[in-house]
């Protein structure tokens, strides 16, 4: 660029912006997937990690601390029977984790099983940064339990 910094450096911008004049198909397909991360983050899930286990069942091994299902409610070692209805027994983690998963502020229905007790959970999806999720007085995720 030498004596003409100014120039390059607008040609820089325009081209970081997406407005070059020889913009490839790759540079295209970057920014599409840029797009579609940004689109991906506006996802949010409900902080707990499951696990398939051999009989098909579908096994809570981790609640994230912070995240929407950490008020207690759910717990390792809670079995997943149900997401929004539609049962989880059979299911793999892959076609799960797009149930539970859904915009900020939208909620879950999960059913789960503890020690032989049928129970059911709403959980509004939180994003893991999102200040009200841990120690605003904001509740991260409404719980409620109906059980037999």
């Amino acid at each position: 660029c030498g004596a003409h910094k100014r120039g390059c450096l607008s040609q820089r911008v325009r081209e970081s912006e997406g407005e070059g004049e020889g913009d490839s198909e790759r540079d295209r397909v970057e920014r599409e997937a840029a797009g579609s991360r940004r689109a991906r983050m506006a996802q949010a899930g409900v902080g707990l990690a499951i696990e398939r286990q051999a009989n098909g069942s579908i096994l809570v091994t981790a609640v994230t601390p912070g995240g929407a299902a950490a008020d207690g409610t759910v717990r390792p070692g809670d079995v997943l029977l149900s997401v929004d209805g539609a049962s989880a027994q059979g299911q793999t983690i892959e076609s799960l984790a797009p149930k539970i998963r859904g915009p900020v502020g939208s909620t879950v229905s999960l059913s789960l099983s503890r020690s032989g007790q049928n129970y059911s959970v709403s959980i509004t999806r939180t994003s893991p940064a999102q200040p009200g999720v841990a120690g605003s007085g904001r509740p991260a995720a409404s719980a409620t339990r109906q059980g037999g």
